[in-house]
């Protein structure tokens, strides 16, 4: 049985193809969504939440932070 969140992302996946094909950003919002992904996906297995708590320094964190809000937006626009 899969995983209820990976659902949720593949659908969130789904949703910014499709949307991202009308305006040119499917790449870069791609690229961020692969990467957000990983974030869900190391904090469930003991080494790879250490070696993920390794790379979350306060630059690090807000990098991404405002790439998620800015894709949270951008999602909001399109639904």
């Amino acid at each position: 049985m899969r995983h209820p969140n990976i659902e949720k992302i593949s659908a969130i996946s789904r949703v910014v193809e499709g949307a991202s094909k009308k305006c040119g950003k499917q790449e870069e919002y791609s690229d961020w969504l692969d990467k957000i992904t990983t974030f869900n996906l190391n904090a469930r297995y003991d080494d790879y939440k250490r070696e993920f708590y390794s790379l979350c320094t306060p630059e690090f964190t807000i990098y991404w932070i405002e790439r998620i809000e800015t894709l949270r937006k951008w999602i909001s626009q399109k639904l």
